[in-house]
């Protein structure tokens, strides 16, 4: 039964990171139209993101390990961080 129960938190980790996948971006190392871009933020951001690996560079010159945590900081800093583009700084 324990087996079960993990391979289902790991499906459901997985699809979270999926979903918020799509709205990264084109995939490529800079955005569309070459100007940053505001985060979607879920008012969970600022105490639960996922562990996927899809970094993002953002407006303060930082780099986080994903979107969610860029949330988390602009939601804990109150600063306008955005997105400057995909992958690290």
């Amino acid at each position: 039964m324990k087996p079960i129960v993990l391979a289902l938190t790991v499906l459901c980790l997985v699809g979270l990171s999926g979903g918020m996948r799509g709205k990264e971006g084109t995939g490529k190392d800079e955005l569309q139209d070459g100007r940053p871009r505001m985060p979607v933020c879920l008012e969970s951001a600022a105490s639960l993101c996922p562990l996927n690996l899809a970094p993002l560079c953002g407006t303060d010159g930082e780099t986080y390990a994903n979107e969610c945590l860029l949330c988390a900081k602009r939601i804990k800093t109150k600063l306008d961080i955005r997105i400057k583009k995909n992958g690290s700084c």
